[in-house]
């Protein structure tokens, strides 16, 4: 079967994005490059230069951490995906689903947080957030919020990506 080149462009852009999502959690640059490679999904200077362009149209987030470039989805890339996911032809769609059940393997931390909520009042909470690096606090938040239900969302949200959310707010203070 003939596939149109700007077709097959679409198709590996979107490939790039199913990845990433399927992951499901910030995926090391070096990771993403290896298993799309070693897959034969994409070839590596096509990979480069659709990657360059995800994350220029903000479908791809990129963050630096200690010095190591992580790729996560955007809410848009998903957005994105979910509308033209039908383009992506099934036994793709099959094969990047059975490959990263295989290779998932969540980053492994040398960090530690602390976390904890008080009652201020009837309406009012303060969430405690901190994060730590060979025992060196690296990020110390105080944030009032309006319920509990929404406290306990933002203490889960940190313990599972307090080093990536740290990345984030590094990366936005610094723009």
């Amino acid at each position: 079967m003939f596939i149109n080149p700007a077709n097959k462009e679409t198709i590996d852009r979107l490939a790039i994005l199913l990845v990433l999502d399927t992951f499901n959690y910030p995926v090391q640059k070096k990771e993403l490059v290896d298993f799309i490679i070693e897959n034969n999904i994409i070839q590596y200077f096509e990979m480069h230069e659709l990657t360059i362009s995800l994350i220029d149209n903000q479908l791809i987030l990129e963050t630096i951490i200690e010095k190591k470039i992580y790729y996560d989805v955007t809410e848009n890339g998903r957005v994105t995906l979910e509308f033209f996911r039908d383009r992506i032809p099934t036994d793709l769609q099959n094969t990047i689903a059975d490959l990263v059940s295989i290779k998932r393997t969540p980053p492994k931390t040398n960090h530690e947080v602390e976390t904890h909520y008080t009652k201020l009042d009837d309406e009012n909470y303060e969430v405690y957030l901190e994060l730590f690096e060979s025992k060196k606090s690296l990020m110390k938040l105080s944030i009032n919020v309006i319920s509990e239900k929404q406290a306990e969302q933002i203490i889960d949200k940190w313990k599972k990506d307090s080093e990536f959310l740290y990345g984030d707010v590094i990366q936005l203070l610094t723009k």
